[in-house]
């Protein structure tokens, strides 16, 4: 732009650089018509002559040269005699005043009060959107221009909660110009959100289950929900949703069931697997885990080591006893054991092979345990993986450092992310995430799974990092570490930890 438009104290809440955010006429004469119109309005500082939306489609139905001199004299001569100079055919002088009429809009947003501010977006979001319904062969790159103003005026608007109300309405609506693979145009929605990224995301999730105005806004919208949350987060609120709409007794929508799975395929590697919605479910109804060979493999190693660590009269926790591999030998060892699972299936069988075992349907956040009854609590089989979210994680670790006495230990394994065939799924995710979904908020150690090859879910395959920091938090500290050999045949490792209760 040719001035230099600074904050003011009728414009707290805006700042604005000297960088001309709009896209370049196509001829010279329209550059500075536009450039010259915008220097006359910046000097008038006047509202005689304020924005209106709807000169937009005034211009847009021009048939002659004169029309365009009818709208123009109410802004006065200067106007009319500088669109009359400077544009000679119809074409040229539509062009260049719909590029006048988005610096006229640039000065008037610049001026106009912060609840005035808003209403004038919300009317020229509106326009725009309803000029590109109905010219739909007509070709409104231009429109752009007013629609990137109004955004990055709102990105600066102090009004946060009516900030993004605009935009989740404006994305919901649009379907003209935004491209999933065009980064810049989510740059000013991701500034609105980021204002208030619980509350953002929350509507955003609301606008995604009701439906988009195009396929290619829900990609869009995808993409700045991982700018928020993650994308295991997002991963897993879309599984929620999806898990909750599927499994309704009565007035399912497949609108948003198919809204929902399109809108997964943006960030869900092997999207043409299965993706597991439920892991209850998928143990309770597909998996067999009393034939999963690696498991039963460990097992002998396992069982020495839980009793080598734990004594006979200590109290035991299972956390994700699984079918009952480890919790039945060392009840049959004389151990004082409970066990959980958060699948009805599994505690079935158990209670099978032993009536009398104290075992019961549940996970680490729903459970009626009490503080400080347990002396040591093991989760074997990798099991934590499943918890690939960090709130998750946090509350794990949490959960079992209560039901943990003083000096108890919390005792279970992950596999070495930085050997064998887990280090080759760390960096397939993350190449996945970052060249094919052109996201970078997601966190290094995310793997996407299978355990029968079939059904892919995301899990978390932890660093010594991850596991000091939770332990720290959780009030736990490490106390030992053991490696033993994975028998996949492809070099890996399981690290055994030990932590215990501060």
């Amino acid at each position: 732009m040719s001035m230099e438009i600074k904050k003011t104290k009728n414009n707290p809440e805006i700042e604005l650089d000297n960088q001309d955010w709009t896209m370049p006429p196509e001829n010279n004469a329209v550059v500075q018509f536009a450039k010259d119109f915008a220097q006359l309005e910046y000097e008038m500082e006047s509202q005689e002559y304020p924005f209106d939306p709807q000169n937009i489609e005034r211009i847009l139905k021009l048939k002659t040269g004169e029309e365009a001199m009818e709208i123009l004299k109410k802004g006065g001569h200067r106007y009319y005699d500088l669109i009359n100079k400077l544009l000679e055919h119809l074409d040229e002088r539509k062009n260049g005043f719909l590029w006048s009429l988005g610096e006229k809009q640039y000065c008037d947003l610049l001026k106009a009060p912060g609840n005035k501010k808003l209403e004038l977006i919300e009317n020229t979001l509106s326009a725009t959107e309803n000029l590109r319904e109905k010219y739909p062969d007509q070709d409104l790159r231009q429109l752009q221009q007013f629609d990137r103003w109004c955004l990055r005026f709102l990105a600066g608007h102090k009004d946060a909660d009516k900030s993004i109300d605009i935009a989740v309405q404006y994305l919901a609506e649009f379907h003209g110009q935004l491209k999933f693979e065009h980064r810049m145009d989510q740059w000013e929605l991701g500034i609105i959100f980021k204002k208030n990224p619980e509350v953002s995301s929350n509507k955003l999730f609301s606008t995604l289950e009701k439906g988009l105005e195009s396929k290619e806004n829900i990609a869009i919208t995808i993409l700045l929900l991982t700018d928020l949350i993650g994308v295991e987060e997002t991963r897993s609120k879309l599984n929620d949703a999806l898990h909750q709409e599927r499994t309704k007794k009565e007035n399912t929508r497949q609108s948003v069931i198919d809204n929902l799975e399109y809108a997964g395929s943006f960030i869900t590697p092997n999207h043409e697997k299965i993706a597991v919605e439920s892991l209850p479910d998928l143990y309770e109804h597909k998996i067999k885990f009393e034939t999963y060979g690696l498991n039963g493999q460990m097992q002998g190693k396992e069982v020495a080591l839980l009793e080598g660590l734990i004594k006979k009269d200590q109290k035991v926790l299972e956390a994700g006893m699984g079918t009952g591999r480890l919790f039945l030998e060392l009840q049959k060892s004389g151990y004082d054991i409970t066990g959980f699972d958060f699948t009805q299936r599994h505690v079935a069988l158990v209670r099978g092979e032993a009536p009398d075992a104290k075992v019961f349907k549940g996970d680490w956040k729903n459970n009626a345990l009490q503080n400080e009854s347990f002396d040591a609590v093991y989760s074997l089989g990798r099991n934590i993986l499943h918890e690939y979210s960090l709130p998750d994680q946090v509350q794990m670790f949490r959960k079992t450092a209560r039901v943990l006495k003083k000096g108890g230990k919390f005792i279970f394994d992950i596999p070495n992310r930085d050997k064998g065939e887990y280090k080759e799924r760390v960096e397939d995710y993350a190449e996945m995430m970052e060249k094919k979904f052109q996201v970078r908020n997601y966190r290094r150690g995310a793997i996407y799974d299978s355990p029968n090859g079939v059904d892919f879910a995301t899990r978390y395959a932890y660093s010594n990092a991850d596991i000091e920091n939770l332990a720290q938090l959780a009030g736990l500290r490490i106390a030992e570490v053991r490696r033993e050999p994975l028998p996949t045949g492809k070099g890996d490792d399981n690290l055994y930890y030990v932590l215990e209760k501060i």
